[in-house]
């Protein structure tokens, strides 16, 4: 069994770290959050004045469009329209009561929020990986995340910094078997956004694992407290779910505000088959026409390539690889991430993979994996950050224009 160590010892240099001189975990997690924002925010400013469209207000107003703007009124004003339903409420919350301490600027809370918790998640990540892999992994991982496209979204008024935070800690308190603490977590993740609920599959995986083969040595009262944290861990986001349908109902006066929300003209999602929105987009790009969003269908699929092709490198037996193989509750996780979102395509002209670059970001057991093969071979390591510095110049020109990114 991979190493158990609370959280507070795994940011503690080891002693062959210190033999090598290398930083603390967390000295590394902050120099890679800096470097992330030294990065997005030098290339959106070299972009904004190449089109001659700087000042600060715009360049302010590139981290806040698009959901960005959903959240900032929900933060302001609660749910009004039926459209803002699709947007859990996590996030505004924390923005509504960061804002008193800002002048009262909900968008200005919502981006310090971002920051601060990407921050944050970067620096339990490292911890994460580091129990499982060591240190090496560790930074390699933080590293791909720093100059990874949609990283942008970590600095913008978007749910990726929450969710990846709520997500990696729920899976620290997993490893230490703190079961009730991660019922509490993935309960934030699922308030955040609908997919922290498969959270609960790894929770489970793990839960099985250390405590099925000793059941039977347990006395009944370890029984019963291992079965009652559980069982609480599993009930509290499946109750906060349903307290959220309850209050919307409450709100909007109809049963299904979230189904209706979602199947809103401007994103039309609804269950389908996994490959939909890959035909949809297909379709899209070989019917050509002048108005086919053809660098955005491309884009879109590049990310998708990028993910699958991890996921399926994933299910590789240890014997073919030169690298340790992911835990089981990481390949689990990672694989209903990416069926739930191939499951639930946008059903609208080349848009059928829409945001797929974004929902990869919060996937993590696919950046270890590609830390673990980066250090196997790095060839491949060059490769990978040469095509996320080149991927980010691209979305930093969209962005820095206020195009839609993802």
């Amino acid at each position: 069994m991979r190493a158990e160590v609370a959280v507070g010892q795994a940011a503690q240099p080891t002693a062959s770290d210190a033999a090598r001189g290398e930083r603390p975990l967390w000295q590394v997690a902050l120099a890679a959050w800096l470097g992330q924002r030294l990065l997005i925010g030098a290339l959106v400013l070299l972009w904004q004045l190449a089109l001659g469209a700087f000042s600060p207000a715009a360049f302010y107003r590139v981290w806040t469009l698009f959901d960005g703007i959903f959240y900032s009124l929900i933060a302001h004003d609660g749910y009004r329209i039926l459209q803002e339903a699709a947007y859990f409420p996590l996030y505004p919350l924390l923005m509504h009561a960061l804002a008193p301490l800002v002048g009262g600027h909900v968008t200005l809370a919502g981006l310090i929020l971002s920051n601060l918790l990407s921050l944050a998640a970067f620096i339990l990540l490292g911890r994460l990986v580091a129990h499982e892999f060591g240190p090496q992994t560790a930074r390699r991982t933080l590293l791909y995340y720093a100059v990874f496209p949609t990283g942008l979204f970590f600095a913008a008024v978007y749910t990726e910094a929450l969710f990846l935070l709520m997500s990696v800690a729920a899976f620290l308190c997993i490893r230490q078997r703190r079961w009730l603490l991660a019922g509490a977590l993935i309960t934030l993740a699922t308030l955040t956004r609908a997919p922290g609920a498969l959270l609960l599959l790894p929770l489970a995986i793990e839960a099985g694992q250390a405590l099925l083969p000793a059941w039977r040595t347990l006395s009944g009262a370890q029984r019963l407290r291992a079965g009652l944290a559980l069982g609480a861990a599993v009930a509290l986001p499946l109750l906060a779910f349903l307290a959220l349908q309850r209050y919307l109902t409450h709100i909007y006066g109809i049963s299904d505000a979230l189904s209706r929300a979602a199947n809103n003209p401007d994103w039309l999602r609804y269950p389908d088959w996994p490959w939909a929105g890959v035909v949809s987009d297909l379709a899209t790009l070989t019917a050509g026409g002048a108005n086919t969003p053809t660098l955005e269908i491309i884009k879109d699929f590049v990310f998708l390539a990028f993910w699958l092709g991890l996921c399926a490198i994933m299910l590789l037996p240890a014997r073919w690889t030169a690298w340790p193989a992911l835990p089981r509750a990481w390949v689990v996780y990672s694989w209903a991430s990416l069926l739930q979102v191939l499951a639930l395509p946008a059903h609208i002209r080349g848009g059928g993979l829409m945001s797929v670059p974004r929902y990869v970001l919060v996937v993590f057991p696919c950046f270890a994996l590609l830390a673990l093969i980066g250090e196997r071979y790095p060839r491949a390591h060059r490769l990978t950050v040469a095509l996320c510095i080149a991927w980010t110049i691209i979305l930093t020109r969209l962005l820095a224009g206020a195009t839609f990114v993802a």
